[in-house]
């Protein structure tokens, strides 16, 4: 009887261990799955933000370029040196328009329910941050895509550019162009004002992601 007990208890133990170990391995080798999953995905985002810097660098030089002629055509029409503001009439209706954060990985992570999988709370705050702040560029991108064509449908498209002059301007609409063209000047210095806070916050994020 007392055999019998002892076997039976030995093949319980041997059970309970075998499911154990069981459990253990698929445990573990579950956490290593998610771990290699949440690594590409961060790896995803990583690129992401290389992707979105490059662009914002580009952008940056392009407005700044950009604001500077305005400023430029401005000071010249300020002095009526109409001849040389000719020379800068492209720069209001010039619109940097390829700039397209992307926020792919970030959603993947959220609308999959992968959030939980990260650990590190403080990369989930700066994705969130970076998350919010994309949407925001691309709010002020629409505003400063939109007053150029404002621009270029009030006043540019009646004209024929090739031979343009500010002469050509009828005198009852050049308060209007001098008022557009200084709300010009605000967006454009606006939007490039907001790409380089991005800008140190994309260097900020990558620092943090790659550490």
């Amino acid at each position: 009887m007392r055999n019998n007990v002892i076997k039976l208890l030995t093949e319980f133990v041997l059970v309970f261990l075998g499911v154990l170990l069981a459990f253990l391995t698929s445990n573990w080798a579950e956490r290593k799955r998610d771990e290699k999953y949440v690594k590409a995905i961060f790896d995803n985002l990583i690129q992401d933000v290389r992707n979105d810097s490059s662009q914002v660098i580009e952008a940056i030089s392009s407005l700044k370029m950009q604001h500077d002629s305005l400023q430029i055509l401005i000071d010249h029409l300020g002095s009526m040196n109409l001849e040389k503001a000719d020379r800068h009439i492209y720069w209001t209706y010039f619109s940097y328009n390829v700039f397209d954060p992307t926020t792919k990985s970030f959603e993947s992570m959220v609308f999959g329910g992968d959030m939980k999988l990260v650990n590190d709370l403080n990369a989930v705050r700066r994705m969130k941050e970076l998350d919010h702040l994309n949407k925001k560029l691309g709010e002020i991108h629409e505003k400063y895509y939109l007053a150029i064509e404002s621009f270029r449908n009030s006043f540019i498209c009646h004209y024929n550019m090739d031979q343009f002059t500010f002469e050509s301007i009828p005198r009852e609409k050049r308060i209007e162009f001098w008022n557009r063209v200084n709300f010009l000047k605000a967006n454009v210095k606006y939007y490039y004002e907001a790409l380089v806070l991005a800008q140190t916050k994309y260097n900020s994020l990558l620092k943090e992601l790659e550490s």
